[in-house]
């Protein structure tokens, strides 16, 4: 499969090559997908933390849990991908 920021001349490929990139790019939009929801969820959680009222701040332990749950949730969606694959997204997450 070539990169996919090549053209690619469709002209010139059979049926089976085509669903077999329509499946590739379908299950990378997916997983795009998915990171970007979480990614949207995480972000809405920093900008209460950040911006909630004082009454709604969180004590010591709170905070540390939810800093430490958030850094695996971040481990988590690091992509991991097969060596030699890249889309472009994943130097933006490290």
């Amino acid at each position: 499969m070539t990169a996919m920021n090549e053209p690619v001349d469709l002209q010139s490929m059979d049926e089976a090559q085509m669903r077999q990139m329509l499946q590739h790019l379908m299950s990378e939009l997916k997983h795009k997908q998915t990171l970007l929801d979480k990614l949207s969820y995480e972000m809405a959680i920093l900008k209460r933390l950040k911006f909630a009222a004082k009454t709604e701040a969180l004590n010591a332990d709170q905070r540390s849990l939810l800093e430490d749950a958030l850094e695996e949730d971040l481990q988590g969606v690091r992509p991991q991908r097969p060596k030699g694959s890249t889309t472009g997204c994943e130097s933006a997450l490290e």
